[in-house]
């Protein structure tokens, strides 16, 4: 199982990550996508396609197998297990890679 941590500012203060799902874009998302097509290649077995700032249904499955690579439920949706996520080959988690003020750029959550 990942080790959960929460994304923090520099200051020590808690942030909550969105909840991310198909039909969800924005800059958040193409972070996303990023990180699943260029974060660790090989260490997944697929990923989501073209960086379009689109959740659709290849970055539901780039999705699912980032969170069987991680020993979580794959149900293709970016919760908080998923940002807290480890990604060994980066040293870091989902949510510090994609980096947490992509959060605030969400423009639908369906």
């Amino acid at each position: 199982m990942a080790k959960k941590t929460e994304p923090t500012t520099a200051a020590g203060a808690t942030l909550k990550m969105p909840t991310l799902k198909q039909g969800a874009s924005g800059l958040v998302v193409a972070r996303l996508q990023n990180v699943l097509t260029n974060g660790a290649p090989g260490q997944w077995e697929t990923t989501p396609g073209p960086i379009d700032e689109h959740f659709g249904p290849k970055t539901t499955k780039a999705v699912k197998a980032f969170q069987k690579f991680a020993g979580l439920k794959a149900d293709g949706v970016v919760d908080d297990d998923t940002w807290a996520a480890a990604i060994p080959a980066l040293s870091s988690t989902l949510a510090a890679t994609v980096g947490v003020d992509a959060r605030r750029q969400l423009s639908a959550e369906p």
